[in-house]
């Protein structure tokens, strides 16, 4: 008898393929990233990628080493936290696209919000992002349609 999580999985296997993601790259980009994958023994990029994206996600591991891009994910977040943190700060705060959309319709909201992003900045002690480039993380979430 299968566990919950196989059964999970092969029916998540059904919707393989409806969706996609459109990467732009540099045509060297493009020509390393094949030679990546034909010395990785992938028959294609698009390959190596959805082997990458099944470990990445936990929906697949079919890569003899899952762990490394679960590693280069933490590695990843960890960096961008020092960078972006702004961005995180939204998500983990559970900011819907209803209140994304409040605070980009008064100012004032947006700028209470930002008052609150920058108290738990201070606690952590990490350096605040200015408001305008979280005016413009903001309105790029939002109009992406939120975190979903």
């Amino acid at each position: 008898m299968k566990n919950t999580y196989l059964t999970e999985q092969d029916n998540d296997l059904r919707t393989k393929g409806e969706y996609a993601v459109i990467a732009e790259m540099t045509e060297k980009q493009a020509v390393n990233l094949n030679l990546l994958a034909y010395k990785a023994g992938y028959s294609s990029p698009k390959e190596m990628l959805e082997t990458m994206i099944g470990d990445l996600t936990g929906w697949g591991e079919t890569s003899p080493c899952p762990e490394a891009m679960r590693q280069w994910y933490a590695d990843a977040h960890q960096k961008t936290l020092e960078t972006y943190y702004f961005r995180f700060y939204l998500y983990n705060y559970d900011y819907t696209v209803e209140h994304l959309h409040e605070m980009l319709a008064d100012m004032n909201i947006f700028t209470t919000e930002y008052q609150g992003y920058c108290d738990t900045c201070a606690d952590e002690e990490r350096e605040e992002e200015p408001w305008e480039r979280c005016l413009e993380v903001a309105r790029e979430i939002y109009k992406e349609g939120g975190f979903n």
